[in-house]
C-alpha cells in the first residue's frame, strides 16, 4: 500500500511544489518522520503519503477509502483543513473540529484506530515543516510558533505519540533535540 499511495500521490499533485522541490519531498519527509518514530503500519503511511490530497488537489475522499482503505480515507478527511478565507481561519475550524474528534473519542471506549493515524500524521507534517522552516526559512518557523498552543491543545492526548509531541515542543522551544 505504500508503493501505491506515494505513486498515487504524486499523480494527484502532479506539478505542485514544496519549496523548490518536487511536492513529493515533503510527502516522502512525512513519512521518514513517521517510520523514524515507529509507525510502519501501512494504513498509517499510506495517510503519510495521502494527507495532502483532500486539501491540494481534486481526489475525494470516498476515492481514497476505494483505493486504499476506509481506514485511510477516513484518517486523511479527519486531519485535512476546513475551508475558510484565511490560513488563521482554516486553521481554527480545522484544529476545532479535530480536538472534538479526539477528545470525543478519548473519553469513550470506542477510540477509532483512523483518528489516531490522522493524529499522528498531522503531527508528523508539522514536523516535517517544522525541521524545513529550522533549516531555511526562519519567517514560516514564526508562523508555527505563533500556532504552536492552538496546535497543541488541539491534537495533544496524553500517551500517544509523546516522543514525537517532545521533538514538536523542542522545535517550537528553538532547542534543536
Amino acid at each position: 500500500m505504500e508503493t501505491e499511495s506515494r505513486a498515487f500521490a504524486m499523480r494527484a499533485h502532479g506539478g505542485q511544489k514544496y519549496g523548490d522541490q518536487p511536492y513529493v519531498a515533503h510527502l516522502d519527509e512525512v513519512v521518514g518522520i513517521l517510520k523514524e518514530y515507529g509507525y510502519t503500519d501501512e494504513p498509517t503511511l499510506a495517510a503519510g503519503y495521502l494527507h495532502d490530497t483532500l486539501e491540494d488537489t481534486d481526489t475525494s475522499a470516498a476515492t481514497l477509502s476505494q483505493l486504499f482503505s476506509e481506514h485511510v480515507g477516513t484518517a486523511v478527511q479527519a486531519m485535512t483543513d476546513e475551508k475558510g478565507l484565511t490560513r488563521r481561519e482554516r486553521k481554527a475550524l480545522t484544529y476545532a473540529r479535530m480536538a472534538n474528534e479526539i477528545n470525543g473519542f478519548a473519553m469513550s471506549d470506542g477510540f477509532p484506530v483512523a483518528i489516531g493515524t490522522a493524529m499522528r500524521v498531522k503531527l508528523a507534517d508539522r514536523l516535517a515543516n517544522l525541521r524545513s522552516s529550522v533549516r531555511s526559512n526562519p519567517g514560516l518557523l514564526a508562523m508555527y510558533r505563533k500556532e504552536a498552543v492552538a496546535f497543541r491543545d488541539a491534537l495533544y492526548l496524553p500517551n500517544h505519540s509523546d516522543a514525537m509531541w517532545l521533538e514538536y515542543d523542542s522545535l517550537i522551544a528553538g532547542v534543536t533535540p
